[in-house]
């Protein structure tokens, strides 16, 4: 297992604390073996973040059904291969990180997660498994934010590469910070097969 750490200055405001939308979110994989078949069996798991504040005038919930989107790659592009129903398997309220001097005893983070095992054939050279949402109302750090969504994918690669774990955060949970004030955290990446990160802002 490898554990990459990164200390980031932040001089702006990532969101704000009284968005009405998803506030940040993860697709994640991990290798579970063969079927009968010889196919590839992978447990995907999505989780999400969302703003639970009663202040905003629409808070959004987590939808109790999604369908996420399996790609295959076929003569140089990727085609639609499968459409993949998850049922919301749990949520919970968390904490947030990070430090503001104005503490909001409305402000009220959810977290949500969806899980499904799925079956890829070792035939294909990789996949994207996708899922978009609609939309970010309430961000004033977005242009046109009611027709912004967001778009989570994950690439599987298969032959010598399908035995993988897909990396993730340690502590996903959302950072807090003053607008326009500089900040300093730390963020714990993981890789459980030891494989090199690479990062882009």
């Amino acid at each position: 297992m490898k554990k990459i750490v990164l200390s980031i200055l932040l001089l702006i405001c990532l969101m704000p604390l009284s968005a009405t939308h998803l506030l940040q979110g993860s697709l994640q994989y991990k290798f579970k073996g063969t079927d009968n078949n010889g196919d590839l069996v992978y447990l995907v798991t999505l989780e999400l973040v969302r703003d639970c504040s009663s202040q905003t005038n629409k808070p959004l919930r987590f939808d109790d059904n999604i369908t996420v989107g399996l790609y295959k790659l076929d003569n140089g592009k990727y085609i639609l291969d499968q459409s993949i129903n998850m049922s919301l398997a749990g949520e919970s309220k968390i904490q947030g990180r990070g430090v503001h001097t104005k503490p909001d005893s409305t402000l009220c983070l959810w977290r949500g997660f969806y899980v499904k095992e799925i079956t890829l054939k070792s035939t294909i050279a990789s996949y994207y498994l996708t899922w978009a949402r609609c939309c970010r109302f309430g961000s004033n750090n977005l242009t046109d934010a009611a027709n912004n969504g967001n778009l989570f994918f994950v690439k599987f690669n298969t032959g010598s590469l399908s035995q993988n774990i897909s990396p993730y955060v340690e502590d996903e949970s959302p950072l807090i910070m003053n607008a326009a004030t500089p900040f300093v955290t730390s963020l714990t990446n993981i890789d459980e097969d030891g494989d090199s990160l690479s990062y882009h802002w």
